[in-house]
């Protein structure tokens, strides 16, 4: 791993906010070494709270101790699992909106518990700073550090701005924190390796300059997937719009969730998980080890069945031992089976725990596959997994035998990727990567009308003269390589004659398109707004002769719109947080 770069914080961190593991990483600033968050890399994404909403513990910690608590105390206290996917949507968020619910059916605002879980890292990170290098006696507080948080590629704008808004409720420096995608941060960890292997008797190095490459980020919520080019001087060119899909590890406990509940009944399993959280808990973690050690020739799986399930299933529908002993010989099949000898045990065929694999695995290969019809003439055949799931025997063998072509390249510390990346990224310049859009963008305008070229449902008349609205003034092509800090802009004069349009508010707003070449900011165009800015007039109204300027800066998970009045010389400028 290269030398790091000079930041203006003797300190990065990164926080790795997970679906199902969180973990934190930091970094002396023009050191080597990455530590990890002690005593374990990772730990559970569940966060116990007291009856108050304060805080009580995260991580495994959070989970034992809920278990170990009786009914009543576990009535009094609220436990949150995977929380992170309510922010996977379209649905606009708010700070009230989403409400959370926890295990037992109790809700809190969203917004407080990431507030308060990002505010736990936060001081575990400062004390682990501080415990782990002494530099002549000098001691760091939050301010002293650079803060990287990963987000899926898949959130939304108002989802990013959702995080931001939590840490600054953590008591965190919104001047000191990047957010950045968790593929990206992947994709920098990768190309800071020594990585070499054999391929037909020769030694490949896949992070040489030219070399192109696909990472896929394989979570336990989301799959995300970046498409990079190895510039010199450790940049990266992106080939393909950071994309990513709802299809990750979660989704196949989920399935065998949904499993339970076709064989036991709905309500018997929400009653289970309400009087029995902890063997519910117990029945789930042991799936996700059977999950992770299936392989595409593996015999099935068995699962131990608690005498409290079958009691909870019994007293519901009235069983008598035998009546429940021929239902459950009723619900066996061919591939799905329940053996009673011992206790109850449920047994899974070799096509049973596929089909539990069916969705999550088939939104990989077709994610996969768009990218290499997009990118068929990079004749890229290099394919590198990070993440937790990609260590998952039957997920790779799915994929080498979908894409017999790739060269796929587990990545050394698959789980650890993203937050040692978003540390190395945190020490790099904004523009490390070069990314490209995902839409064409440009500004609403409104042009003198020409019968011959604009439909006669955009004219509108300005100062008497007829003009046409709703013109798109092309900006960037979807697919353009743009990078940080681009500034694209467009100059124009407006005249002002009578009293009533100087005194009206002036909007300038961004739209995006999926054609290439709109010509109207309609849907027929393929268009819809980003943003907007409302300019009231100066003291008089605007000037005879306005000459002003349209702005478009281009930020790391920004944009910002900006309208610069020439004559008077005022700016205004408005930051728009957008999904590249």
């Amino acid at each position: 791993m290269g030398s790091s770069q000079s930041t203006e914080h003797p300190v990065q961190a990164a926080i790795d906010f997970g679906t199902t593991f969180t973990g934190y990483a930091f970094m002396f600033n023009g050191e080597n070494e990455v530590y990890t968050m002690e005593p374990k890399d990772r730990e559970m994404t569940c966060v116990l709270l007291n009856h108050d909403g304060t805080f009580r513990a995260f991580g495994n910690e959070a989970f034992y101790a809920y278990n170990d608590m009786d009914l009543e105390s576990q009535f009094n206290h609220f436990f949150f699992q995977q929380f992170k996917m309510t922010l996977y949507g379209d649905r606009l968020l708010r700070r009230n909106i989403p409400q959370l619910t926890d295990v037992s059916g109790k809700k809190m605002d969203a917004m407080q518990i990431f507030g308060l879980v990002l505010n736990e890292f936060k001081k575990r990170i400062v004390k682990h700073v501080n415990g782990s290098k002494v530099q002549k006696g000098a001691t760091f507080d939050e301010s002293n550090i650079g803060w990287t948080v990963t987000v899926p590629t898949i959130w939304s704008a108002s989802a990013r701005q959702f995080m931001l808004e939590s840490a600054a409720n953590a008591g965190m420096n919104l001047q000191n924190i990047r957010l950045v995608l968790e593929p990206e941060a992947a994709s920098v960890y990768v190309t800071s390796l020594d990585i070499k292997y054999e391929r037909k008797g020769f030694k490949v190095e896949p992070f040489s300059p030219g070399q192109k490459y696909i990472l896929a980020d394989l979570g336990g919520g989301t799959v995300d997937m970046c498409v990079h080019e190895v510039l010199r001087g450790n940049y990266l060119s992106e080939l393909y719009s950071a994309t990513g899909r709802n299809a990750g590890g979660s989704m196949v406990n989920k399935a065998f969730a949904e499993l339970l509940e076709r064989l036991f009944g709905t309500y018997v399993i929400e009653k289970y998980k309400e009087i029995f959280p902890t063997l519910y808990g117990d029945l789930m973690m042991n799936f996700e080890v059977r999950k992770c050690e299936f392989k595409t020739d593996s015999l099935g799986a068995t699962f131990n069945l608690s005498s409290e399930l079958i009691s909870v299933y019994k007293d519901e529908y009235k069983y008598t031992d035998s009546e429940l002993t021929t239902k459950l010989k009723e619900q066996s099949g061919s591939d799905i089976t329940f053996i009673r000898q011992g206790g109850y045990r449920l047994k899974l065929t070799n096509s049973a725990m596929k089909s539990l694999f069916e969705h999550s695995v088939k939104g990989i290969l077709e994610l996969l596959s768009e990218i290499q019809k997009e990118c068929a003439q990079d004749n890229i055949r290099i394919l590198l997994l990070a993440g937790a799931y990609s260590e998952s025997d039957y997920v790779r063998e799915q994929i080498k035998a979908a894409f017999p072509r790739f060269e796929i390249v587990t990545i050394p510390d698959s789980r650890l990727a993203v937050v040692k990346g978003a540390v190395l990224l945190g020490f790099k310049p904004r523009n490390t990567i070069k990314r490209r859009s995902r839409f064409t963008l440009g500004f609403y305008s409104v042009v003198p009308f020409n019968e011959e070229l604009h439909p006669q449902e955009l004219k509108e008349y300005h100062e008497n003269l007829p003009q046409c609205r709703a013109v798109f003034h092309k900006l960037i092509t979807k697919g353009q390589a743009i990078e940080y800090g681009q500034v694209f802009q467009r100059k124009s004069i407006t005249q002002y004659q009578q009293q009533d349009t100087k005194n009206k508010t002036r909007i300038t707003s961004l739209w995006r398109s999926t054609h290439a070449d709109p010509k109207f900011c309609t849907s027929d165009h393929g268009c819809e707004e980003v943003g907007s800015i409302e300019m009231n007039p100066p003291q008089g109204g605007w000037p005879d002769n306005l000459v002003h300027e349209q702005q478009l800066v281009v930020g790391e998970t920004e944009l910002v719109l900006k309208f610069c009045n020439k004559t008077n010389e005022i700016d205004v400028e408005k930051r728009l947080e957008y999904s590249f």
